[in-house]
């Protein structure tokens, strides 16, 4: 088992260190193009950070005005995309986030919100960034992740433990008995469940964190006994309705967890062939088909996703993306906010000269990382 851990250990490293953003498509010009939208959004991001090294997104409030969103989550989130986009570990603006992260941890506790979601995205941009160097930042925050698990195999948005600082003082049981804290709350859903499964992986393959086989194996049974015959996953265990999102997510998390519980050499090629993989990539296939909107930016990088964990040969669905995103990219290198008025099948041309955004729209952390996610092919 030791044996096969070192393997997946160097296998993910040399996934990790390619020539990620830099895959060709067979277009000169829209490969031209995705480039320089890459270096025009990492740009966006960098402009987009405070001085005090973390990211915020303004979001507009119906009633006028701006709002700010919890800090750590974005910063995460920007964090995960910079790196993914080519930016190296010594960057200025790695380097600021990173230690606003270190002199931050309450923005990471039970208490601030979202905490599944901005503990996985920062155990993803840290695995990215150094997983050697960030090693013990790494295990503790996918400690939290697994600690978070509930019974049925699934997540919340809240971690569950106890709110304010950890113990300053103590044996290293006290301190795990703080990050266990109480049951996690909330209704689970499988898409904060994904997020976590992204997070264990990498922080698994990459860092060498020990994830229990206990905690894989509930995420397996969970994910097969709630896909649909279809072969689609829902948003939540009821209602059962097909999501396309939610089935990309169960695409990748079941990839993941058939590979973390086979021992064997080429375990993801196996898991990729697995019974519930390919029903569920059919039915990925199916919605492709029925045009889904580009518009969704969540919906992009779960297409991101899929394509990259599941290998899938034909790049169409990169390039049908990749044209989209370099055409609404915005003069200031963000893209704008998605509208539910935009979700419709979309169509592709030649690539359109990009758009100037709105006074409102100078700060656009959220959908500009996941634009950047998808054009980096940033998933391992």
């Amino acid at each position: 088992m030791r044996v096969w851990r070192v393997l997946l250990l160097l296998s993910a490293f040399v996934r990790a260190g390619d020539d990620r953003p830099a895959r060709h498509v067979d277009d000169p010009e829209l490969q031209a193009a995705i480039d320089q939208a890459i270096e025009r959004g990492v740009g966006h991001l960098k402009k987009a950070q405070a001085a005090d090294g973390s990211w915020s997104y303004k979001m507009d409030e119906s009633a006028g005005g701006l709002k700010k969103q919890p800090t750590g989550g974005m910063t995460s989130l920007a964090l995960y995309a910079l790196s993914a986009s080519g930016v190296p570990s010594d960057d200025l603006s790695i380097q600021r986030g990173v230690e606003w992260v270190r002199k931050h941890p309450a923005a990471y506790w039970p208490d601030n919100g979202a905490q599944t979601y901005s503990v996985s995205l920062l155990v993803l941009a840290l695995t990215r960034i150094d997983p050697k160097g960030l090693r013990d930042l790494i295990h503790s925050y996918a400690q939290m992740l697994h600690q978070g698990q509930q019974s049925s195999g699934d997540w919340t948005y809240a971690l569950g433990g106890p709110t304010g600082a950890p113990p300053r003082d103590g044996d290293a049981a006290s301190r795990a008995a703080w990050r266990k804290g109480g049951p996690p709350s909330g209704i689970p859903d499988n898409s904060n469940t994904q997020f976590a499964v992204l997070a264990l992986w990498a922080a698994y393959s990459l860092a060498d964190y020990d994830v229990p086989e206990r905690v894989w194996r509930k995420i397996r049974k969970h994910y097969i006994k709630g896909q649909l015959d279809n072969g689609c996953w829902s948003y939540r265990k009821v209602p059962k309705s097909a999501s396309d999102t939610m089935t990309c997510a169960g695409i990748v998390s079941l990839i993941y967890t058939f590979a973390a519980l086979d021992p064997r050499p080429e375990a993801l090629e196996r898991a990729r062939k697995s019974g519930p993989v390919q029903l569920g990539l059919r039915a990925f296939e199916r919605s492709r088909k029925r045009g889904i909107s580009f518009a969704d930016y969540y919906w992009l990088y779960s297409v991101e996703r899929v394509g990259t964990v599941a290998a899938l040969g034909d790049l169409g669905w990169y390039v049908d993306g990749a044209r989209y995103l370099v055409a609404e990219q915005a003069d200031n290198g963000a893209w704008p906010k998605w509208s539910p008025s935009l979700a419709k099948p979309q169509t592709f041309g030649t690539i359109p000269k990009p758009k100037r955004p709105k006074a409102a729209e100078w700060s656009r952390v959220y959908e500009t990382s996941l634009a950047l996610l998808f054009l980096s092919r940033a998933t391992y």
